[in-house]
């Protein structure tokens, strides 16, 4: 085994590096490419002139600082949002790009690791949060800081830098077989090691950084012939790598970096000798990943918007560089399908502010993410994207307001497509992976504002798991502070829209002793007048001695809580408020200290979530709850949950008033299901 590694590692170093004379370039170039037909002779010559003309050649290439001039391009291709580059303006903050000269590296908002400053970048560095660091500083995702600093204040510095970077890790990290570290296999040894050929989902990450950086730096003075030519053969290696994995990087989530990096070093290198059959090789890979991960529907099998973004952003890379170079006929219309369905998919469950709804491991929550649209309107020609891009000034409305993902199980009701929508989230979806035990959820946005939050994703690695994946911190019913099963049996029982109503009903089935029927959670959500939402929820074959709690999370420390615990509402002096009215007297209100995350990474912000708590008794008979937006102090009169009748055929009729105005919803005859 140690000499298997030794060879990969000698192997590798042969095929990067040059020496004096120069490798051949024939095994890395097809000269009869048009391309280069007008440095092929000297390129054929080898040694400097060889160097030289290749250097010439690749600044004649398309770079890509003008599409950097474009913030949601920008954000597409290098997925800046989550890293602290932009400040609230949009302007561009140098602090990290500054911080890695001074040998710090920052990923996402964890303290950075330290580095000598004066000595050559260290890619094996030790991090107290070991395993995030890992993930992170391998995948290369620092390399980002460089280029865009180098795109916002061009200087020769991020240059060097980047060289620097790229010859470290030859030198540090060259190639091991796949699974394997300096120690064996696995990628967390606990000690300084080359990790980087681990998992190709390192190689994919880091080849794509690499290449994106290098098309914005490549024509910087700073950047020698020489490295120029290791810099091919180094992107060469890792597309080699990853090709011969072969379906390894699309057996995931992972899928959705892996076809469109090798797309990308396939497509700008199109002059490779292997271009061709990276891509011929990489799209019925790509292909059967897209068909496993993504739900007919276009959802992500995940339900989680953060993954599933991955599978709307890094596709767009992929399609915005086709059409940048004018190749988008070669694009599969199976590709193309898929990814207007994972567009699709993301519009409909959107916020009102654009970000994710935040379910399961979602850290996209505070996030405004219509770049997505603003690109995918561009290379589809979808006049509705571009309308939620751009906050109706351009393009037409979509047709739904409110809709149903039937294969992920997900329920959204939206007043209108403004900033400003009344806005709730339903989910009933089951454990597809990276999975909250939350099924029966709800999430409510109004005025711009989120009103009943999800407890949102922390840090995987630092314990946070065990706060914000409690059941009990999600609005929810639970069998009090316990958690619910991840597969509860989730289904969606009834859906309907219209102008006046939307109206779903999800239902879970919780496992008891052996012997024992599941016991029963089904809920009901109403959504009337595109104005207020009212929820029922009914409970079966409940077992005596366990407490049934209703929850219910507010993203804020101060609520307004009548003395009999039947009345809450927020009280933010401006904007969007909630008022939520119980209607039964015998469920006892506790209210809980809780926490919530909007940054995977971040600081947790403060929250109060109240529990209505019965017993078996009690809650057999139901529990419901009219939620009622309203602005800044205005009083509400006039507005109450008036009457609860069961009728003979088992439905249930539920009296309203709101505002003054009375209204009556039934729930639908669901004898059957």
């Amino acid at each position: 085994q140690t000499q298997k590694m030794w060879q990969s590692r000698i192997d590798y170093w042969r095929a990067v590096l040059l020496d004096e004379e120069g490798a051949s370039w024939s095994d890395l170039l097809d000269f009869e490419h048009p391309a280069l037909a007008s440095s092929r002779e000297a390129l054929s010559r080898g040694g400097q002139e060889a160097r030289r003309a290749w250097a010439a050649h690749v600044r004649t290439k398309p770079d890509l600082r003008e599409d950097l001039r474009d913030p949601a391009v920008r954000n597409v291709l290098f997925e800046t949002h989550a890293w602290s580059l932009y400040g609230p303006e949009g302007e561009f903050l140098r602090f990290r790009a500054e911080e890695l000269l001074a040998g710090r590296t920052w990923i996402l908002d964890q303290r950075p690791a330290q580095r000598d400053p004066d000595g050559d970048y260290d890619w094996l560095v030790q991090h107290p949060q070991d395993l995030l660091h890992h993930h992170s500083h391998q995948s290369a995702w620092q390399f980002k800081y460089v280029a865009l600093a180098h795109f916002h204040q061009p200087h020769e510095k991020w240059a060097r830098e980047f060289q620097n970077e790229v010859l470290m890790h030859i030198a540090l990290c060259p190639e091991l077989p796949t699974g394997y570290s300096d120690f064996g296999r696995g990628d967390a040894p606990g000690q300084a090691a080359n990790v980087s050929w681990s998992r190709p989902a390192y190689v994919t990450h880091r080849l794509r950084q690499i290449v994106l950086t290098y098309f914005v730096l490549k024509d910087s003075p700073a950047m020698s012939p020489r490295f120029h030519g290791i810099l091919a053969r180094t992107v060469r290696a890792h597309a080699s790598h990853l090709d011969a994995c072969g379906l390894s990087p699309y057996a995931s989530n992972q899928t959705s970096a892996a076809g469109p990096t090798l797309y990308l070093v396939a497509a700008m290198f199109a002059e490779f000798r292997q271009s061709p059959g990276w891509l011929e090789r990489m799209w019925p890979n790509f292909l059967t990943g897209l068909r496993r991960e993504l739900l007919p529907d276009g959802c992500h099998r995940h339900r989680s918007y953060s993954y599933h973004m991955s599978f709307i952003r890094r596709p767009l890379l992929l399609v915005h560089v086709a059409r940048k170079l004018g190749r988008m006929d070669e694009l599969p219309q199976r590709f193309m399908q898929f990814e207007s369905d994972a567009i699709d998919a993301f519009a409909r469950v959107a916020t009102p502010i654009r970000s994710s709804p935040g379910i399961n491991d979602d850290w996209t929550v505070a996030i405004d993410v219509r770049d997505v649209f603003h690109v995918g309107a561009k290379c589809f020609g979808r006049d509705d994207w571009l309308y939620i891009a751009t906050d109706g000034k351009r393009g037409q409305p979509p047709r739904e307001l409110c809709s149903l993902l039937p294969a992920a199980q997900l329920v959204t009701m939206r007043s209108d497509w403004s900033r400003a929508a009344r806005w709730l989230f339903f989910n009933v979806s089951p454990d597809g992976g990276h999975h909250h035990p939350d099924t029966l959820s709800i999430q409510i946005w109004v005025g711009g504002r989120r009103l009943l939050t999800d407890p949102g994703t922390g840090h995987y690695y630092m314990g946070k798991r065990r706060l914000y994946g409690r059941s009990w911190w999600h609005n929810c019913p639970t069998f009090g502070a316990q958690q619910l099963p991840n597969n509860p049996s989730p289904k969606v029982l009834h859906y309907q829209t219209a102008e006046d109503l939307t109206y779903a009903v999800g239902q879970i089935e919780i496992p008891q002793k052996t012997g024992q029927p599941p016991a029963r959670f089904r809920r009901h959500v109403f959504f009337a007048d595109r104005n207020w939402w009212l929820l029922w929820d009914e409970f079966s074959e409940l077992p005596v001695g366990r407490p049934v709690w209703e929850n219910f999370h507010f993203p804020t420390e101060k609520l307004k809580i009548a003395p009999d615990g039947r009345r809450v509402s927020t009280s933010f002096p401006e904007g969007g408020n909630l008022l939520m009215l119980v209607g039964q007297p015998d469920w006892k209100l506790q209210q809980e200290e809780t926490k919530y995350w909007l940054k995977y990474g971040g600081k947790p912000n403060q929250s109060l979530t109240v529990h209505y708590e019965a017993d078996a008794a009690v809650a057999s008979r139901g529990f419901g709850a009219l939620f009622v937006p309203f602005d800044g102090q205005v009083q509400l009169g006039g507005t109450a949950l008036e009457r609860i009748e069961r009728l003979a055929d088992g439905r249930v009729r539920l009296v309203v008033t709101v505002a003054g105005k009375r209204r009556e919803l039934t729930t639908h005859d669901l004898k059957g299901d």
